[in-house]
């Protein structure tokens, strides 16, 4: 059992720790989370231990983080004011999705609703923001005769169902998120369209 860390100030998160963040990543995604002490945490980040508390005190501290991190590089990249054409802006923005949870397994979403749930919220936040914009972008494509008028609270359940239930079983034949959700918004896009 690895020693608890002690209460105390923490150094304020940098863009130093940051990186340290995004290239922990790609090396979770093999990783059974739950088994994962912090003794294994700071070899996979290349850094000592004391040097990971005086920033983290726990895991949750560090996926919290990593979570946050990637959260906003994906928001960061999907806002675009310069595409008007509802198809454009769909697949832009599903495209920017795709690209931003590039690397990201099934398996590892699986675990981090399964062993980190207070950090799963944060995933859910974004994945309700989501939600609303497709929704906006339905309502607008249906006004447009772009889509077929379907009832908008259908698309957004059967996308709901997806967002949180299929893209986090473990038992997926694909095992990188970015796929799955290229195969499903391709196949939503193409029953859509009039």
């Amino acid at each position: 059992m690895g020693r608890k860390s002690i209460d105390k100030e923490r150094i304020q998160n940098t863009q130093k720790t940051d990186e340290w963040l995004e290239g922990l990543l790609p090396l979770l995604q093999g990783t059974d989370l739950a088994k994962l002490n912090m003794d294994q945490m700071s070899q996979l980040m290349g850094k000592s231990k004391s040097t990971i508390y005086q920033y983290f005190s726990t895991k949750d501290e560090i996926f919290d983080r990593l979570v946050v991190l990637k959260l906003s590089q994906v928001q960061d990249s999907i806002k675009s004011d310069d595409l008007h054409n509802t198809i454009e802006l769909y697949e832009h923005f599903v495209m920017r999705i795709c690209q931003g949870l590039d690397g990201v397994t099934i398996q590892f979403m699986h675990q981090l609703k399964e062993v980190f749930p207070s950090v799963w919220n944060k995933v859910e936040d974004f994945m309700r923001e989501v939600l609303a914009f497709i929704e906006a972008l339905y309502t607008r494509g249906i006004k447009e005769g772009i889509f077929k008028d379907f009832p908008i609270s259908m698309l957004l359940g059967m996308d709901e169902f997806f967002m949180y239930q299929y893209i986090t079983q473990s038992d997926r034949p694909i095992s990188d998120v970015d796929t799955l959700v290229r195969h499903y918004m391709t196949l939503r896009l193409e029953g859509l369209r009039q």
